[in-house]
C-alpha cells in the first residue's frame, strides 16, 4: 500500500496537465520497458509499483475475456484475462479503451515472470503472480 502508481509513456517528464495517450500505462510494451534492467542491475524494489495497477485491472481483465469471447462466438475459462492496451491506475480504465493487440496480457506479464526468476522468490511481486501469468496465457488457448 501507499505505492504512488507507475509513470506512464513519459516517465517523470510530463510537462502537462492533459499529456498526449492520457498519460496512462500502455501495455505493449512501452509500461514494461521502463523495467527491463532492475532485475538485472539487482534493484527489484524498483519495479514495486509495476504490479499494482495490473493486478487491480485483473477483474476488468476477465470480464474483457468474456466479452470477446462471446463476440467471436468462443468458449474461454471464466478465470481468462484479455487486457486492454491502456490502462489507468487503481484499477481504472484509460479514455483509450481500445485492446489494439490480444498479447498486452502476455507483456504484462514480462515483470512478474523476471520478478521471479531473477528474485528466486514466487512471492516477491505480489502472490496473484502466478495467476495473472496463468491466466493470461489463457487468452491464447480461447484465440487459437
Amino acid at each position: 500500500g501507499g505505492l504512488l502508481p507507475p509513470s506512464g509513456l513519459y516517465g517523470p517528464w510530463v510537462t502537462s496537465d492533459s499529456p498526449a495517450w492520457h498519460g496512462d500505462f500502455t501495455l505493449d510494451y512501452n509500461q514494461e520497458a521502463q523495467y527491463y534492467a532492475v532485475y538485472s542491475s539487482n534493484h527489484p524494489e524498483l519495479a514495486a509499483a509495476y504490479f499494482p495497477p495490473i493486478l487491480d485491472w485483473m477483474p476488468a481483465a476477465r470480464v474483457g475475456a468474456n466479452r470477446t469471447a462471446n463476440v467471436a462466438n468462443i468458449s474461454c475459462a471464466p478465470e481468462t484475462l484479455h487486457f486492454a492496451c491502456h490502462l489507468a491506475p487503481w484499477g481504472y480504465q484509460s479514455f483509450d479503451t481500445n485492446t489494439y493487440m490480444h498479447w498486452n496480457g502476455f507483456f504484462a506479464a514480462l515483470l512478474f515472470i523476471s520478478s521471479a526468476e531473477y528474485t528466486c522468490n514466487l512471492n516477491h511481486p505480489p502472490q496473484d503472480s502466478a495467476a495473472h501469468c496463468e491466466n493470461a496465457s489463457l487468452v491464447q488457448q480461447a484465440v487459437l
